[in-house]
């Protein structure tokens, strides 16, 4: 009986991979696939005839994919930095010190997690346009950083390492700083790439916010690009080729990131959900 439940498992488990793989496949299968391919009934997937580079050639020569990539850059280096860093001094600060109302700040924090992007888009480009932040990229990082999330990830793995510790330091003479430097911090860096890999997909995707605020070319994003991509067309006929190459090129610095990342990302998030 072991045996088949555990064989049932495995075969339930290589059924959602492909599930969840088939629509990277498609995508990369058909950015090689001129258009006429891809009208066909059956579409044709085919890998081995039929193939051609002319839709990425066609994606860099329609797109500014150069500029795209550098101003999604910018916004991952400044959102990921700021959120880490309020992340790992928030989290350690609600994890290991007893002050007024902690319990409710952090209720606070846990609230702000669950409550919808779009709930708050109208309060925040209210704000973004007093301040004079449309159409700048600084606006669209200020307005974006959200580190409730890493928050919550960094107080659960704080929790797990034994208080004991800060109580020797501080024995020794430790002061508060110097323990959240040199025994806190060197713990943190599998949490750190979690929190960091979270903010970075959240970014990179962020057509939604990065959509209304931005409008200038020379400020147009990843996703942007897409969207400019998505609404090209020859004598009325959708470039499904050309869109799918777009992804790949818009979906591949994520994909190399997380193959690097993957066991401190993995490590991260188990070990944040468990309390030793």
């Amino acid at each position: 009986m072991n045996k088949i439940k555990a064989s049932f498992g495995k075969v339930l488990i290589s059924l959602i991979m492909v599930l969840s793989l088939l629509p990277f496949i498609i995508m990369l299968l058909g950015s090689f696939k001129p258009n006429m391919a891809l009208s066909l009934v059956p579409v044709d997937f085919s890998p081995f005839h039929n193939t051609t580079l002319n839709n990425f050639k066609e994606v860099f020569a329609i797109a500014d994919v150069g500029s795209a990539y550098l101003n999604s850059i910018f916004l991952l280096v400044f959102v990921v930095a700021c959120e880490v860093f309020i992340a790992v001094t928030a989290g350690y600060i609600f994890a290991t010190k007893f002050f007024f109302m902690r319990r409710w700040l952090f209720a606070l924090v846990i609230v702000t997690m669950m409550m919808p992007r779009q709930l708050l888009l109208v309060p925040n480009f209210m704000v973004a346009k007093k301040l004079n932040l449309i159409d700048s990229l600084y606006g669209v990082a200020l307005t974006t950083i959200n580190a409730s999330y890493g928050i919550f990830l960094v107080r659960q793995y704080v929790l797990g390492i034994p208080y004991s510790l800060y109580e020797s330091a501080r024995i020794d003479g430790c002061k508060d700083p110097g323990i959240f430097v040199y025994i806190a911090l060197p713990m943190l860096p599998p949490i750190m790439a979690a929190v960091a890999i979270s903010s970075m997909f959240g970014v990179w995707n962020d057509f939604l916010w990065q959509n209304v605020m931005l409008s200038s070319k020379a400020n147009r994003t990843v996703p942007l690009m897409l969207s400019f991509l998505s609404n090209k067309a020859q004598n009325g006929i959708p470039q499904v080729g050309i869109q799918l190459a777009g992804s790949v090129v818009a979906v591949l610095p994520l994909l190399v990131f997380f193959l690097f990342f993957q066991k401190w990302f993995i490590e991260g998030i188990s070990a944040g959900g468990v309390k030793e």
